[in-house]
């Protein structure tokens, strides 16, 4: 795992990863802050946080898929060295290209169905149980980050294949 460098991205979406990555860590911490304030006020009987498991949910989805881009721009994920140590470094090079190509594509497809699986939803009248907001709400955004973090690993990916 190497997140001292970043690869070498465009200064924009260098900074649009940062910025994604920060959104998410916000969001995590105001997530473990409403998750300890209603443990708390429920153990002493005074209230529960409205819609907590909804807000959990979602902000877990938004934590997760903000974050990837970032982490894609750190090369940051965990690799795991145990198959590749064994190839030359040329070879493992191509091989965490198809990696991330794949985990890519994947986010691509993700982001693409979310989307429409939102709209299908958002269209007939479904609204989430206890808040009673769209799906769109935190499919929209989720799928940002999901686009983002698909074009970050493109970049990823065309960064392995021009090292010398």
């Amino acid at each position: 795992m190497n997140t001292d460098k970043p690869i070498d991205l465009p200064p924009f979406w260098l900074n649009l990863t940062r910025f994604m990555g920060l959104v998410a860590g916000v969001l995590l911490m105001m997530l473990m802050v409403l998750v300890v304030v209603d443990i708390i006020a429920r153990s002493f009987g005074l209230f529960s946080v409205y819609g907590i498991i909804e807000l959990s949910r979602a902000t877990l989805l938004l934590v997760a898929c903000l974050g990837q881009a970032w982490v894609f721009a750190m090369r940051g994920h965990i690799v795991v060295d145990l198959l590749t140590a064994a190839f030359p470094p040329g070879i493992t090079r191509y091989l965490d290209a198809i990696g991330y190509l794949l985990a890519g594509l994947g986010a691509a497809a993700v982001g693409y169905y979310m989307i429409q699986g939102g709209w299908e939803m958002h269209q007939v009248g479904e609204r989430s149980e206890t808040l009673q907001l769209s799906p769109l709400v935190f499919r929209l955004p989720a799928a940002f980050g999901l686009f983002v973090s698909s074009v970050t690993a493109l970049m990823v990916v065309r960064s392995f294949l021009h090292k010398e």
